[in-house]
């Protein structure tokens, strides 16, 4: 039976849905990172957010955002500010 590709179209919304509903979670995720008082637990939680941003399968969209994130934490007398 054909269904006139509609099969194709759902798997594609499916598709783009996960890959909002990944980036939502990485933003939300982010929102930790103004929290914290203590440069130390701040470089921590953004090296960790940056690596599980990273290995995401959908990791295309966050990859500008998570370069130069990656080496400002590497350069730990930003935080001492």
């Amino acid at each position: 039976m054909d269904t006139g590709g509609q099969a194709e179209r759902l798997a594609t919304l499916v598709r783009l849905n996960t890959e909002v509903h990944r980036a939502y979670l990485l933003k939300e995720m982010f929102r930790r990172f103004w929290e914290y008082k203590r440069p130390g637990w701040a470089k921590r939680f953004l090296k960790l957010w940056c690596a599980w941003a990273v290995g995401l399968p959908a990791q295309q969209p966050s990859q500008p955002f998570v370069t130069p994130a990656r080496a400002w934490a590497t350069n730990s007398r930003r935080f001492a500010a």
